[in-house]
């Protein structure tokens, strides 16, 4: 890599390298985000304003654990330390992006609830609704 005729340390070099990459894509994520906030502003509805908003902060630490991975890289570890490290982070993208599901599907499953209780005339909808939430909470 080009960084490492300017910065020998290995470490250093990972730590600007995450931070660099961090910065760079938050930033891009940023963008997307508030061009994301236009175009769903214009609908009838609001599930898509309120997806994006909730989806914000998944998708930070999704960000943050590639840069991390990214970064890992310039660093020269052991084989089992390395493999090990690189499997934790797979395994916490994994939980992310399932995170960033459950957020998705917890918004759309409770808002068809509430209304559908409220299309039917179910008196007691809202307490379903908050219990197929916490449900869903607990999966």
């Amino acid at each position: 890599m080009v960084l490492e005729n300017y910065i020998v340390n290995n470490f250093t070099r990972a730590a600007i390298i995450f931070l660099g990459l961090l910065m760079v894509l938050r930033v891009g994520a940023s963008i997307l985000e508030r061009i994301l906030l236009r175009l769903v502003k214009k609908t009838k509805t609001d599930l898509d304003d309120i997806i994006v908003k909730k989806s914000s902060f998944p998708i930070t630490i999704i960000i943050l654990l590639i840069s991390l991975k990214i970064a890992f890289n310039e660093l020269v570890l052991s084989g089992g330390l390395s493999e090990d490290i690189n499997s934790m982070i797979y395994s916490l993208i994994a939980i992310a992006i399932g995170y960033l599901a459950y957020v998705i599907i917890d918004i759309a499953v409770f808002r068809a609830w509430n209304r559908l209780s409220k299309k039917v005339g179910i008196k007691t909808g809202e307490s379903l609704a908050h219990l197929i939430q916490g449900l869903l909470k607990f999966i």
